[in-house]
């Protein structure tokens, strides 16, 4: 595992692009609703050397098939032209999606609204220092992810929804393509938290291809009592559904760097599949089982689309082209 960097007050600003014409800075937050299987995601993504920004804000529970349109709710900019003032510390994406730092590193207002369909207004407090991800998370870029607390409220075309959840967010900079490399591993992502500061965040390189199975972790933390500490080794094992190819289930066996075993189970409630240009994001809302305690999270399976339609296919189609 490379040195891990801090992460300070100027990286919440823009970086310094150079001449990398793919140079891209990221913002998401995620939450959840747990009580009615909702989870969501604010997702902002600039090119600075492009001139163009991308916004995501979708919503989904367990009515959701795992295709956009039957979400709760999608929004999706792909290309818009940047025509503000380059601050990321008050930064407002396409249709209105906007992020303003209230406290360097830790506390972030998040909001949104779109006509009378939704409207978003949020604050996340960060329960630890964000953790660094060295140049590995997503190819070259830098990547850091901070469990956290998100409150506000979230209102759906009438309906007004609290929102108390303890989530995550990740923050990333550096080269990055619309298309994925050819030699582009298949990637995990799970993450929990909860209101006594428990939960973790790991990566996995996946080399199963919908049949599920057990591959090693790359990098993450676990969070114990609200102190992040980093992972030695560990595994990730899911299972899937035989059709539809998402995550049932998926179980983490991991050693920490202080020599403390632990174990975390998560059991599927809500599916949705994110179809971004670069590769298909298959997110699982999902309750976890962390040493012994209930959190909250997801899990997100990262495909090339070609990949993707392979294996669904093989486990769908039995006969024609």
């Amino acid at each position: 595992m490379s040195s891990l960097i801090p992460f300070t007050a100027q990286d919440d600003q823009f970086h310094d692009p150079g001449d990398e014409i793919w140079f891209t800075e990221t913002s998401w937050f995620s939450f959840h609703v747990p009580e009615r299987n909702l989870s969501g995601w604010l997702y902002g993504f600039l090119r600075p050397n492009i001139g163009i920004n991308t916004s995501s804000v979708f919503i989904y529970d367990h009515n959701c098939t795992g295709a956009p349109w039957t979400a709760l709710y999608y929004h999706q900019q792909q290309a818009h032209p940047e025509n503000q003032p380059r601050d990321l510390t008050d930064y407002t994406f396409p249709a209105g999606y906007r992020v303003q730092v209230v406290e360097p590193t830790n506390e972030y207002r998040l909001t949104f609204k779109r006509d009378e369909l939704i409207e978003v207004d949020f604050t996340f407090t960060g329960s630890h220092a964000p953790v660094p991800f060295q140049k590995g998370a997503f190819v070259h870029s830098m990547h850091y992810d901070q469990i956290g607390h998100i409150r506000g409220t979230l209102k759906l075309g009438d309906e007004v929804i609290q929102v108390d959840c303890h989530s995550i967010r990740d923050r990333s900079w550096g080269p990055r393509t619309d298309v994925s490399p050819p030699t582009f591993n298949r990637i995990s992502y799970d993450y929990a938290g909860n209101a006594s500061g428990d939960g973790f965040c790991i990566f996995a390189d996946q080399h199963e291809f919908g049949e599920g199975g057990t591959s090693e972790l790359t990098h993450g933390f676990w969070l114990i009592d609200g102190r992040a500490v980093m992972l030695e080794k560990g595994t990730r094992t899911c299972t899937r559904d035989p059709k539809e190819i998402w995550i049932d289930t998926v179980t983490i066996e991991a050693v920490d760097v202080e020599g403390n075993h632990h174990r975390a189970v998560g059991k599927q409630k809500s599916h949705f599949l994110w179809p971004p240009s670069r590769w298909i994001c298959s997110c699982t809302f999902m309750d976890w089982d962390v040493d012994g305690r209930q959190a909250w999270g997801e899990d997100q399976d990262l495909w090339r689309y070609e990949q993707w339609i392979a294996a669904w296919r093989r486990a769908n189609v039995t006969g024609g082209a």
